[in-house]
């Protein structure tokens, strides 16, 4: 690990990464209690003086993982693979998926079935997805503002959508005067 105490001296912004909670295995991508433990943990580390260094690196991303597999899959198979608000509406039409919202971890998830076929073998995954919508991303900026930090920094630009736009700066209007 990084001694963010003594690295927040000599820095402008440390920017501490608050996403990849479950990357090798399907689960949330920042579940807010473990944010919440991520702030906590570099506000102790970090003296008091440099905590308006501290930016807060948040998901606007998901994962889509297979969970089960039946049959022989052909060697192209996809294994793992990112998600963002473009690829996920397509694919949640597509598929006629039924995201859930878990109001634990700020976060959605849902399950479909993939049928792989190349002509020489055949496997159906079943895929389980997990992703940080707008509303998932308010809820951590508004954590990060709490905890009196100097911001977030979304990971990584260019996955986000309008909706996450706008409620950045829906989000920002609260700290404009009148």
């Amino acid at each position: 690990m990084y001694d963010h105490g003594a690295i927040a001296e000599h820095v402008d912004g440390l920017r501490i990464m608050a996403y990849d909670y479950s990357v090798a295995e399907p689960g949330p991508i920042a579940p807010l209690d473990w944010v919440q433990q991520v702030i906590d943990g570099v506000l102790l580390a970090v003296p008091p003086e440099f905590h308006d260094r501290v930016v807060l690196g948040i998901p606007s991303y998901g994962y889509n993982w297979p969970t089960i597999v039946i049959g022989d899959c052909p060697a192209d198979a996809p294994g793992r693979t990112s998600i963002n608000p473009g690829t996920l509406d397509d694919l949640i039409a597509r598929r006629n998926i039924e995201p859930v919202a878990n109001a634990s971890t700020g976060e959605w998830s849902a399950t479909y079935e993939l049928e792989i076929d190349d002509g020489i073998s055949s496997c159906v995954q079943t895929r389980q997805l997990h992703w940080i919508d707008a509303d998932g991303v308010t809820l951590r900026v508004e954590m990060a503002r709490r905890a009196g930090i100097r911001g977030v920094a979304l990971w990584a630009l260019g996955y986000e959508d309008d909706d996450v736009w706008n409620a950045l700066v829906s989000s920002a209007a609260k700290d404009l005067a009148p």
